[in-house]
């Protein structure tokens, strides 16, 4: 297997492998009903009703066309595959990974779509970033075999060892921040009916507190950002002991900087509440700590 990874063509047919999954997922999400008060319709009925000029049938004829048109991203990846280029599964990533995040901003903002069309949302983003993961990889391979040919020697990845720690550290980094969509911002009310504002909230549970909607819709962009720098940096875990370390130390920054933004909002809207008269609480500081540890 380790030397299947050597091989472009192996990787390239990875990668297109895992676009036309995500493709079908797409497919298999649009295809889905959504809850109530839509729960005969899904975005292939309301699209093909666009005469009745509802907002939900315009978005839903964007979202299919938009289906549609990833066809063209793939088949650029299959002309990349055969030209040893990068620049079609580059544009395959972009497209398919703002494909996914307007379906996240459409659920946090209607709250029609049902849990299982969430997961398989959740399991696309992944793919993609996997993707994103095995181009970089792919593009070290044609650089090596571009050295290789100059060079006429057999050139190496770099064989250094790279301490467990600082990828463990990458990783608890991740989790870190991910505690932000769990953790409330703030907690107000009075026991029996205190409102927890858990950003996760507007993706699973509808929350229509527009805060907490323009919070998550942040949130999520920081969230993606970091999980593909995340995916760069194990890119150069196999190739480049250095820029791997670089990198990881780059990664921890960004996650410190987005837990402590999380908290010192968290603060600002205990004391704004406060002020006006509410009874509030944060926990907001706990990612942060996490950071500490």
């Amino acid at each position: 297997m380790k030397l299947l990874f050597k091989k472009t063509w192996f990787i390239s047919t990875l990668i297109i492998g895992l676009l036309l999954i995500v493709f079908l997922l797409n497919l298999w999400i649009l295809s889905l009903k959504m809850i109530s008060p839509h729960q005969d319709d899904n975005f292939w009925l309301l699209a093909n009703n666009l005469s009745d000029g509802g907002y939900l049938n315009i978005v839903a004829f964007i979202f299919v066309w938009a289906f549609y048109i990833s066809i063209i991203p793939i088949l650029l990846s299959g002309y990349s595959l055969l030209k040893k280029k990068n620049w079609g599964f580059i544009t395959a990533v972009v497209y398919f990974l703002g494909f996914e995040s307007g379906l996240i901003v459409f659920q946090s903002i209607n709250n029609y779509l049902p849990i299982f069309a969430l997961i398989l949302i959740i399991i696309n983003i992944i793919f993609v970033v996997g993707t994103f993961v095995l181009l970089v990889f792919r593009k070290k391979q044609l650089n090596l075999t571009k050295d290789l040919q100059n060079s006429g020697k057999e050139l190496q990845p770099n064989q250094a060892k790279i301490p467990l720690y600082i990828l463990l550290i990458d990783i608890f980094s991740v989790v870190a921040f991910l505690t932000t969509f769990i953790i409330p911002l703030y907690s107000s009310g009075e026991p029996g009916s205190i409102y927890n504002a858990t950003i996760i909230r507007v993706l699973f549970l509808g929350d229509t507190n527009i805060t907490m909607i323009i919070y998550f819709l942040v949130n999520f962009s920081i969230f993606l950002g970091i999980f593909l720098y995340l995916a760069k940096c194990l890119s150069y875990y196999y190739f480049d002991k250095e820029r791997f370390i670089n990198k990881s130390k780059t990664l921890v920054s960004y996650a410190f900087s987005a837990t402590l933004i999380f908290f010192m909002t968290g603060l600002i809207m205990d004391i704004y509440f406060t002020l006006g008269g509410d009874t509030v609480q944060t926990i907001s500081f706990i990612p942060m700590l996490l950071m500490c540890v």
